[in-house]
């Protein structure tokens, strides 16, 4: 019996949502020089020898935070202070990706999650170290003019997929779905792009396809007749078990690159997707965050007089923007399909937020937290401004006065120390927060 397909916005929306995910990553990998597939080292360091080490990763476009992640030379920064430098290969899919995996051309590839675990299950000494993300990336699509109008119309017909892929397995639960017997198809194994190309020459019926790659055929007329997300995995970051044992820190460090991409992406998705967003939050809250700490003293003197609720109120104002800022573009695109799912259980309100939404955004959330927890050493220094006869902030105005040099690096030792004690906490509670509710 055929389960009823849960009505979702048209045509026009799935467009936009695709080609937006499509933009994202053609957008991203233009900006890294990567309009031709290939292979990009970084150079070495300045005096011309090489890396002490290298790390092989790849990049796609199905995995638009690896195309940030690349053009902006995040991992580069991160990982070339300890002498390790970063070679980017490119993948046309997740089959590409094993293979790298398996043959430890790459020591980090992205894949969906149904090609790692069948990876894992073919003997591939890989392990999972991250989500990247959780797209609708995988659909059926038909040719501009075909009447293949739902499933059940491919019994007979020829259609092309990627083995080892999302694509793949999507449609052979799509088959099992409409009870059409799999021999009744016949699959194609092709890769992605080949497979659009089969769809709009007419040696195929039907299409298994892929984002970014699929939302272009929509552009040139392709429709999307079957979609599930139910039989999408997640997007995740694989490893070689050899580099895990070897070098367990460049793999942290690669892990805490994708989540601040992912947060650079949220907050910039916030903008970019809502007019109203962009058109009222985007200048207000910019302006605000522009406003120097130290101009804030005089107002809240005025409001709240000398004392320690104007010195907190202005440590509140410096750690609240990262916050808002990463957890309201999070909430503003937690997947609708899990908010819908609670609904549908009966949660609403302040227990649909507890329940769904708060959880989905736990990795952006913390994000937040981090930068905030920057800000409010920053804040505090400027509070013990405010006629303060001890404190950091007054400690090192003072010693400044008296030309004590030991004391003000002495002060700032212990700002670093404790800044530093304070990022390892939130990190610890981090952890601890992603494995009970992300």
């Amino acid at each position: 019996m055929r389960r009823p397909v849960v009505a979702r916005p048209g045509a026009r929306t799935l467009g936009r949502r695709a080609l937006l995910a499509g933009g994202l990553g053609l957008g991203a990998a233009a900006a890294a020089g990567c309009v031709v597939p290939g292979e990009q080292t970084r150079p070495g360091p300045v005096d011309g020898g090489d890396w002490a080490w290298t790390l092989n990763i790849d990049y796609a476009t199905y995995n638009p935070l690896s195309l940030v992640i690349r053009a902006k030379g995040w991992l580069d920064e991160a990982l070339n202070p300890d002498d390790v430098g970063v070679h980017w290969v490119f993948s046309a899919g997740s089959n590409k990706a094993n293979e790298n995996l398996r043959a430890e051309a790459i020591e980090v590839g992205s894949t969906a999650g149904s090609a790692a675990l069948l990876s894992r299950a073919n003997g591939t000494p890989i392990r999972t170290i991250a989500v990247a993300n959780r797209p609708e990336w995988a659909a059926l699509v038909r040719a501009p003019g075909s009447d293949v109008d739902d499933v059940a119309a491919l019994a007979g017909s020829v259609a092309a997929a990627t083995r080892g892929n999302d694509p793949y397995f999507f449609l052979v639960q799509a088959l099992r779905e409409f009870d059409v017997p799999r021999e009744r198809v016949e699959i194609l194994n092709l890769q992605h792009a080949d497979g659009r190309t089969a769809l709009f020459g007419g040696s195929v019926q039907a299409w298994s396809g892929l984002d970014p790659i699929m939302a272009d055929a929509q552009r040139d007329g392709a429709e999307l007749f079957y979609r599930n997300l139910a039989f999408n995995t997640f997007d995740v970051l694989n490893a070689t078990q050899r580099f895990l044992d070897e070098r367990p820190e460049v793999a942290q460090t690669v892990v805490d690159v994708y989540q601040q991409a992912r947060a650079w992406v949220l907050v910039g998705s916030v903008l970019g997707l809502s007019r109203w967003a962009d058109a009222l939050l985007s200048p207000t809250i910019g302006a605000l965050r522009a406003v120097p700490s130290l101009a804030w003293v005089p107002l809240l003197i005025l409001w709240m007089q000398i004392g320690e609720e104007s010195k907190v109120t202005l440590i509140a104002i410096g750690a609240f923007f990262p916050v808002f800022t990463t957890v309201y573009a999070a909430l503003r695109h937690v997947d609708p399909h899990l908010v819908e799912a609670g609904r549908a259980y009966g949660y609403h309100g302040v227990r649909l937020l507890g329940t769904v939404q708060l959880p989905a955004v736990v990795p952006a959330m913390f994000s937040g937290l981090r930068l905030a927890l920057a800000q409010a050493w920053l804040f505090l220094v400027a509070a013990e401004l405010i006629a303060s006869s001890m404190g950091l902030g007054f400690l090192l105005t003072d010693s400044q006065n008296n030309g004590r040099t030991d004391r003000l690096i002495l002060a700032i030792i212990l700002l670093a120390v404790l800044g530093k004690i304070s990022d390892w906490l939130l990190g610890f509670v981090e952890r601890w927060a992603v494995r009970r509710w992300a």
